[in-house]
């Protein structure tokens, strides 16, 4: 017997309706998510639109603007009974558009703190850098004296550029797996695991890293021997 039988023709005792309805089952669906296109998926049932509220929502195909649309749909569920009123004629693209806002907001804000992190973590390496460089400028002097080649003086300071940013990637990453559960549902068509994303985060700020180490290896190259060996 049901529910370990095929649900189609089976019947299901509605006490949701008032009052409460048999209703025949007539098909089945898959789960919905009831905040398209965010929140968990859901057991959802439909029911015929006079059965399920005094409001009924009715989708209706056009093209134009809500206000064009409001007297041809309103003239047209006239003629199919005259007690019916349109309350309301909505585009379901602005309807679409109103459900993503919260969330496109969030993703913003998100954003716009991750730029700023991103921005200030630039900053501090480029300061950590510059910094290296000018306490090891008589050494690369000296370097450049003796016969170092550009590529030899650059690889040093670029070298540890990446380092310390592949340190903070693997330390961001592992940072952020407890946090994933927070963020997975407003995730859609991608994993909060997804790998590729994983990867061009990380390759993003590794780029950046180098960026922000370009001008300081720059300086180490362009050291002048005749102040490196400069008695003090």
């Amino acid at each position: 017997s049901w529910p370990s039988s095929p649900a189609a023709g089976e019947r299901l005792y509605v006490k949701s309706q008032q009052p409460p309805i048999w209703a025949e089952v007539v098909g089945v669906v898959g789960n919905q998510r009831q905040a398209l296109p965010f929140g968990r998926e859901q057991g959802t049932i439909y029911f015929p639109g006079l059965l399920s509220r005094p409001t009924v929502n009715w989708v209706v195909r056009g093209s134009g603007s809500s206000s064009a649309l409001a007297k041809p749909v309103s003239d047209l569920i006239g003629a199919i009974d005259p007690q019916i009123t349109v309350a309301d004629v909505e585009r379901l693209a602005d309807i679409v558009e109103r459900s993503h806002a919260p969330v496109r907001f969030t993703a913003t804000l998100i954003g716009a703190f991750g730029a700023l992190a991103l921005t200030l973590a630039s900053c501090g390496l480029f300061g950590v850098l510059s910094y290296n460089v000018a306490q090891q400028r008589n050494e690369f002097g000296i370097r450049v004296a003796l016969g170092a080649t550009r590529s030899r003086i650059l690889w040093p300071v670029l070298s540890r550029a990446v380092a310390l940013a592949a340190a903070g990637v693997a330390l961001g990453a592992l940072a952020s797996v407890p946090t994933l559960r927070l963020i997975e549902d407003q995730l859609v068509g991608v994993s909060a695991l997804d790998p590729t994303s994983y990867a061009a985060a990380g390759i993003g700020f590794l780029v950046v890293a180098l960026l922000s180490a370009l001008a300081p290896a720059m300086w180490a190259a362009d050291g002048n021997p005749s102040e490196a060996l400069r008695p003090e």
